[in-house]
């Protein structure tokens, strides 16, 4: 019964946390799991991810309703991400626990510090070839630009590095919206949480192939995750844009930290 309530309250956290800050809950869930109950590294990726289904679910049916996805750039991510996270699944079967623990972390650790660079100093690489004008829901206009092979090769890189962690993407995906291609907060946030759906749906289906899921686990994370994802986008569209950056900052400096020492 103890355990049944640790996993079930990992859950609910993972789906908060990941929603507000559009990671999708990976980089709670993969360090429990494998802190907590000794689970193998990618047993603890690959039933993360499945769960990431869940919180993503969750979180972008409640970010289509906010009208905060840009569909047509999620699309286009998507078809890089998916097949990443197909290979990144075959990757992580080469690192051993210690590797995987450390390498985590040590990611964690670059992802705090590229989020602690000037935001607003953020600008799109490469040569524009992509330009979006895009209304939110409250009429507010925002427009922006980015390369698209450049944002291609990043998402490809996203989706690899996702499936082999379990971490869903949106850690990757989120800061490298906002930094590398000017995507305002909010809409990167909401618009992470769909290709994150889609990048997590082709990695679990990878990982159950493999035999990296413990479906006893699944069962108890999944129905807290989705209440979590849910209550954890009602709270992100009442949080100033800066909010987001420093609660973002703060639950990947733990996790990194706890990660490399364990």
């Amino acid at each position: 019964m103890e355990e049944s309530l640790i996993l079930i309250a990992i859950g609910i956290v993972a789906g908060i946390v990941g929603s507000i800050a559009g990671i999708g809950g990976g980089i709670i869930i993969v360090p429990a799991l494998i802190e907590i109950f000794n689970a193998p590294s990618q047993h603890a990726a690959g039933t993360s991810l499945v769960v990431i289904v869940a919180i993503a679910f969750a979180s972008t049916m409640a970010y289509a309703k906010q009208q905060r996805i840009d569909y047509r750039s999620a699309l286009l991510f998507i078809t890089a991400s998916a097949p990443g996270a197909f290979l990144g699944a075959y990757i992580g079967k080469q690192f051993s626990e210690e590797a995987f623990t450390t390498f985590f972390g040590i990611l964690m650790i670059l992802l705090f510090l590229f989020l602690s660079l000037d935001h607003k100093k953020q600008k799109s690489y490469g040569s524009p070839s992509i330009k979006r004008d895009f209304i939110d829901s409250v009429g507010k206009s925002h427009s922006y630009s980015f390369n698209r092979t450049i944002s291609l090769i990043v998402a490809f890189c996203v989706g690899l590095i996702s499936s082999l962690f379990g971490i869903g993407g949106g850690a990757l995906m989120v800061p490298a919206m906002i930094m590398l291609f000017s995507f305002p907060i909010h809409i990167a946030t909401a618009t992470s949480m769909l290709i994150i759906l889609v990048s997590a749906i082709v990695g679990s289906f990878t990982h159950m192939a493999l035999g990296h899921v413990i479906w006893s686990y699944v069962l108890l994370l999944a129905p807290g995750a989705y209440i979590g994802g849910v209550l954890g986008a009602r709270v992100a569209i009442k949080l100033r844009s800066n909010n987001l950056i420093y609660f973002l900052r703060l639950v990947i400096l733990v996790v990194a930290l706890r990660m490399i020492f364990i």
